[in-house]
């Protein structure tokens, strides 16, 4: 089976709780990026937890994709959650992120 990848458009915001990073099929990995759109992108920074509010994060530079460690993840798992930043890690902002979902045979 070749691989496949499934990409599922989802709002995110810097405004209280991180927003969750769902899985909607059993795949082998799972990443994000924020929405390629015309003029201006990439427009936020974002940060990647592993919990929905307060707690440590991964700061991510705007622009980047980050793929969620682990693998062979089912339905409905939460792999993490993301909120939009600012360089310096504030919460701030709002944006459409991609969540990328790859199935069939690894690469």
């Amino acid at each position: 089976m070749t691989k496949t990848v499934v990409t599922t458009d989802f709002p995110v915001n810097g405004v209280g709780d991180r927003e969750a990073v769902t899985v909607s099929q059993y795949c082998w990995r799972v990443s994000i990026r924020e929405k390629r759109t015309g003029a201006g992108w990439p427009t936020l920074d974002y940060n990647v937890s592993d919990v929905p509010s307060g707690g440590g994060f991964t700061h991510i530079k705007l622009g980047l994709t980050f793929p969620f460690p682990g693998g062979n993840f089912s339905p409905g798992e939460t792999v993490g959650y993301v909120e939009t930043a600012l360089a310096d890690g504030t919460p701030s902002g709002s944006t459409t992120f991609e969540r990328i979902e790859e199935i069939g045979s690894r690469p």
